[in-house]
C-alpha cells in the first residue's frame, strides 16, 4: 500500500492516522458495545489494525496506546451527559412496588434449598449481606449474552444452571431478585437502556437489580453478572445517583465486590461499560417473581430525562407495551409495599 500512497510514509500522516485511528477506537469501544453489541469488538480490531499498512507496526502501538489514553481522558463523558428530572411532588408518591413475602412456599423452598442464610451468615450489615447474594449468584454460571432458559422462573434457571447452562443478564438479575426477597430484602430488576436504544440493532439495553436497604431508607444498585455495587464516598448507590455520580465525580467513584473495593483498573473498565446504559431507566411494578408472568400485574414504568424521547421500541423490534412514562425520581423511586402488605 506504501507503494500507492508514497504520502503516508511522511511523519504527519503518521501521526494522523495514529489519531484518528486511536480515537476512533477510543469512541468504538465506549460506545460500540452499547450499541452494536459483540460487533463493535471485530470493527475495533479492525480500526487498529488498519494502521500497520498506513503508518506501520510502531504507528500500531502508537494507534493503541493514543486509544487508551483517550479513553481514561474521556472515558465517562463519551458515555454520560447530565441528566434533567422533574421537581419533586408536593405529597409522597404511593408505595407501588409489590414483592414477595419470605414466609411463601417458594421463598421458603429457596432460603432451605440453596442455604441462603448460611450464604449472608456473619453479615453485620445489610450491605454486606446484600454483596454476599451478589456474589453467591454470580459465580452459580459462566455468562453467556444470547442463552435462554426453557422459562423465566428462578427454579427453573438453578436447576439449569446446575446442570451446565449460562444466561444472561436477565437470569443473573431473576436470581438476585427471588434470592433477596427470600430473605426479606425487598428487590427488583431494572432495566437500563441507551439513549438510541430505539435504532440499535443489538446490546442497547442492560438488566440490573436494586435493593431497598432498611437502614439506609434507599434503593441501591447491585449488578450481579459482576457481583458489583457502586459507591460514592461509601454510600451505595442506586443506578440514577451512579448515572450522575458519573457526571459529577467520575474519578470518585468505587466499586464495591464481596471482597471489597476493586481495583481502579477494574472500577474503570465496569463503568467506561455500563454508563451508556444509564439514560432510560424501567421497572415492573409487579416483582413477584415466583410468580407466573400472566398472573402478575402492576404494569411497567419507565423513567427518562426530561426532554428525553419516550421509549416505544427497543433495538428496532421489540415494541414495549403496557409502559407508562415519568421524569419523576421520587415516583420511581417510591419504598415498596411491605411484603404481604
Amino acid at each position: 500500500m506504501m507503494r500507492f500512497f508514497p504520502v503516508l510514509r511522511r511523519t504527519p500522516a503518521k501521526v494522523t492516522a495514529i489519531f484518528l485511528c486511536g480515537g476512533a477506537a477510543t469512541v468504538t469501544y465506549s460506545l460500540g458495545l452499547s450499541y452494536y453489541g459483540f460487533w463493535a469488538v471485530p470493527a475495533l480490531a479492525t480500526l487498529l489494525l488498519v494502521t500497520w499498512p498506513l503508518a506501520g507496526g510502531r504507528s500500531f502501538l502508537a494507534a493503541g496506546l493514543t486509544a487508551l489514553v483517550l479513553l481514561v481522558a474521556f472515558g465517562f463523558s463519551l458515555g454520560t451527559e447530565p441528566l434533567r428530572w422533574e421537581d419533586a411532588a408536593s405529597t409522597s408518591p404511593e408505595p407501588w412496588l409489590q414483592v414477595h413475602h419470605p414466609g411463601e412456599e417458594a421463598p421458603i423452598r429457596m432460603r432451605e434449598e440453596y442455604a441462603l442464610a448460611q450464604i449472608v451468615s456473619g453479615r453485620p450489615s445489610q450491605l454486606e449481606a446484600v454483596l454476599a447474594l451478589a456474589g453467591w449468584v454470580n459465580g452459580l454460571w459462566s455468562h453467556s449474552g444470547s442463552n435462554t432458559p426453557s422459562d423465566s422462573h428462578p427454579f427453573t434457571i438453578l436447576e439449569e444452571a446446575r446442570a451446565g447452562a449460562r444466561f444472561r443478564c436477565v437470569e443473573y438479575t431473576t436470581i438476585m431478585v427471588a434470592a433477596a426477597q427470600s430473605l426479606d430484602i425487598p428487590a427488583r430488576s431494572v432495566g437500563l437502556k441507551t439513549k438510541r436504544a430505539a435504532g440499535a440493532r443489538s446490546g442497547a439495553g442492560h438488566i440490573v437489580a436494586e435493593v431497598w436497604l432498611s437502614d439506609l431508607e434507599k434503593w441501591v444498585m447491585v449488578d450481579p453478572q459482576q457481583a458489583y455495587i457502586p459507591t460514592l464516598d461509601g454510600l451505595p448507590k442506586s443506578a440514577v445517583e451512579l448515572q450522575q455520580a458519573l457526571v459529577e465525580q467520575p474519578w470518585s467513584v468505587a466499586i464495591l465486590s464481596l471482597s471489597g473495593p476493586v481495583s481502579r483498573a477494574a472500577a474503570f473498565r465496569y463503568l467506561t461499560w455500563v454508563a451508556p446504559y444509564l439514560y432510560h431507566f424501567d421497572t415492573v411494578g409487579d416483582q413477584r417473581v415466583f410468580e407466573n408472568p400472566e398472573d402478575r400485574f402492576g404494569g411497567t414504568r419507565m423513567l427518562l430525562p426530561l426532554g428525553g424521547e419516550e421509549l416505544r421500541v427497543f433495538q428496532r423490534r421489540f415494541p414495549l407495551q403496557g409502559y407508562t412514562y415519568t421524569s419523576q425520581l421520587e415516583l420511581f423511586y417510591a419504598p415498596p409495599v411491605t411484603p404481604g402488605g
